[in-house]
Protein backbone atom coordinates (compact mmCIF):
# COMPACT_ATOMS: atom_id res chain seq x y z
CA UNK A 1 0.00 0.00 0.00
CA UNK A 2 2.81 2.41 0.89
CA UNK A 3 4.55 1.57 -2.38
CA UNK A 4 1.49 2.50 -4.43
CA UNK A 5 1.04 5.79 -2.59
CA UNK A 6 4.75 6.56 -2.98
CA UNK A 7 4.75 5.70 -6.69
CA UNK A 8 1.60 7.78 -7.24
CA UNK A 9 3.20 10.74 -5.48
CA UNK A 10 6.39 10.43 -7.53
CA UNK A 11 4.42 10.15 -10.75
CA UNK A 12 2.41 13.26 -9.85
CA UNK A 13 5.56 15.23 -9.06
CA UNK A 14 7.17 14.13 -12.32
CA UNK A 15 4.08 15.16 -14.27
CA UNK A 16 4.00 18.56 -12.58
CA UNK A 17 7.68 19.07 -13.30
CA UNK A 18 7.20 18.19 -16.96
CA UNK A 19 4.25 20.52 -17.38
CA UNK A 20 6.13 23.42 -15.80
CA UNK A 21 9.01 22.79 -18.22
CA UNK A 22 6.63 23.34 -21.12
CA UNK A 23 5.15 26.49 -19.62
CA UNK A 24 8.15 28.64 -20.54
CA UNK A 25 9.28 26.61 -23.53
CA UNK A 26 9.67 29.55 -25.90
CA UNK A 27 6.37 29.06 -27.66
CA UNK A 28 5.39 32.47 -29.05
CA UNK A 29 1.83 31.50 -29.88
CA UNK A 30 -0.48 33.38 -29.88
CA UNK A 31 1.29 36.58 -28.89
CA UNK A 32 4.80 37.82 -29.48
CA UNK A 33 6.89 39.56 -32.07
CA UNK A 34 7.53 37.79 -35.39
CA UNK A 35 11.03 36.47 -35.97
CA UNK A 36 11.37 38.31 -39.26
CA UNK A 37 9.94 41.51 -40.63
CA UNK A 38 8.73 41.67 -44.21
CA UNK A 39 10.10 44.38 -46.45
CA UNK A 40 7.15 44.11 -48.84
CA UNK A 41 3.93 46.02 -48.51
CA UNK A 42 0.55 44.32 -48.39
CA UNK A 43 -0.18 45.61 -51.89
CA UNK A 44 3.05 44.09 -53.24
CA UNK A 45 2.24 40.71 -51.74
CA UNK A 46 -1.29 40.83 -53.17
CA UNK A 47 0.10 41.74 -56.60
CA UNK A 48 2.57 38.85 -56.47
CA UNK A 49 -0.22 36.45 -55.51
CA UNK A 50 -2.43 37.70 -58.35
CA UNK A 51 0.43 37.23 -60.83
CA UNK A 52 1.17 33.72 -59.52
CA UNK A 53 -2.48 32.79 -59.95
CA UNK A 54 -2.55 34.33 -63.44
CA UNK A 55 0.45 32.31 -64.69
CA UNK A 56 -0.44 29.13 -62.77
CA UNK A 57 2.52 29.28 -60.44
CA UNK A 58 0.60 28.15 -57.35
CA UNK A 59 0.41 24.63 -55.94
CA UNK A 60 -2.74 22.93 -57.22
CA UNK A 61 -1.95 19.33 -56.22
CA UNK A 62 -0.31 19.36 -52.81
CA UNK A 63 0.10 15.58 -52.68
CA UNK A 64 2.35 15.60 -55.73
CA UNK A 65 3.59 19.18 -55.36
CA UNK A 66 2.45 20.20 -58.82
CA UNK A 67 1.53 23.70 -59.85
CA UNK A 68 -1.61 24.60 -61.77
CA UNK A 69 0.56 25.25 -64.83
CA UNK A 70 2.08 21.77 -64.62
CA UNK A 71 -1.36 20.19 -64.40
CA UNK A 72 -2.89 22.18 -67.28
CA UNK A 73 -0.33 24.21 -69.27
CA UNK A 74 -2.77 25.12 -72.04
CA UNK A 75 -4.89 27.15 -69.59
CA UNK A 76 -2.04 29.59 -68.86
CA UNK A 77 0.20 31.91 -70.89
CA UNK A 78 3.18 30.26 -72.58
CA UNK A 79 6.41 30.47 -70.64
CA UNK A 80 9.54 31.78 -72.34
CA UNK A 81 12.19 29.18 -72.96
CA UNK A 82 15.57 29.69 -71.35
CA UNK A 83 18.07 31.23 -73.71
CA UNK A 84 21.31 29.33 -73.81
CA UNK A 85 24.46 29.59 -75.82
CA UNK A 86 24.52 28.71 -79.48
CA UNK A 87 26.64 25.84 -80.77
CA UNK A 88 29.02 28.33 -82.34
CA UNK A 89 29.49 30.16 -79.01
CA UNK A 90 30.30 26.93 -77.20
CA UNK A 91 32.76 25.85 -79.91
CA UNK A 92 34.43 29.27 -79.74
CA UNK A 93 34.81 29.01 -75.94
CA UNK A 94 36.27 25.52 -76.28
CA UNK A 95 38.81 26.69 -78.86
CA UNK A 96 39.87 29.60 -76.62
CA UNK A 97 40.21 27.24 -73.63
CA UNK A 98 42.49 24.97 -75.69
CA UNK A 99 44.64 27.91 -76.76
CA UNK A 100 45.10 29.57 -73.37
CA UNK A 101 45.65 26.27 -71.52
CA UNK A 102 42.72 26.59 -69.15
CA UNK A 103 41.19 23.35 -70.44
CA UNK A 104 44.39 21.42 -69.66
CA UNK A 105 44.54 22.95 -66.16
CA UNK A 106 40.91 21.99 -65.53
CA UNK A 107 41.62 18.42 -66.61
CA UNK A 108 44.56 18.21 -64.22
CA UNK A 109 42.50 19.60 -61.35
CA UNK A 110 39.72 17.11 -61.99
CA UNK A 111 42.23 14.24 -61.99
CA UNK A 112 43.60 15.36 -58.64
CA UNK A 113 46.93 16.50 -60.03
Amino acid sequence: MKKSILSTALFTLAALGASSAFAGGGNKYPAGQPDSVSTKSRAQVKAELAEAIRIGDIIADSERGLTAYQLNPSAYPARPSAMGKTRAQVQDELAKAHMDGSLARAKLQNQGG
